[in-house]
């Protein structure tokens, strides 16, 4: 049914969702986080909508979306543990050396730059200054 097809379709992002979060480690914001969270409600109450509705769609297939929702769920909420708490985030992501910042080199001057004109003292008349 088109209600099961956008369930999947869901599914589907917030699982995408789930991993670019924990692929990016502590990193993950608090609005990541709650964007991941109201998804994951959205797709629930569809599944009850679904539910309700009596469609076509087995409840087997039903069961198993509610089982990978509570696995979706626990995962976001390990992922925002881990943004929460340093010290329990993988030994791989904490002892990596920071990344080598590059330098920058001045760009070269094309053509010599021209000494100022005038005198170099305020109130003194040079050459140019007459």
């Amino acid at each position: 049914t088109k209600e099961l097809a956008a369930l999947r379709k869901e599914n589907q992002g917030l699982k995408t969702q789930v991993m670019e979060v924990k692929a990016a480690g502590s990193q993950a914001t608090t609005k990541e986080l709650a964007a991941l969270r109201k998804e994951n409600q959205g797709l629930k109450t569809q599944v009850m909508e679904v539910k309700a509705a009596g469609s076509q769609a087995t409840t087997k297939e039903l069961d198993a979306l509610r089982t990978e929702n509570q696995r979706l769920t626990k995962q976001v909420m390990e992922v925002k543990a881990a943004a929460t708490c340093p010290p329990c985030q993988p030994q791989a992501l904490t002892n990596a050396p920071p990344p080598a910042q590059a330098v920058a080199a001045p760009p070269p001057q094309p053509w010599p730059v021209p000494e100022p004109r005038g005198s170099p003292r305020p109130g003194v008349v040079g050459p140019s200054d007459r």
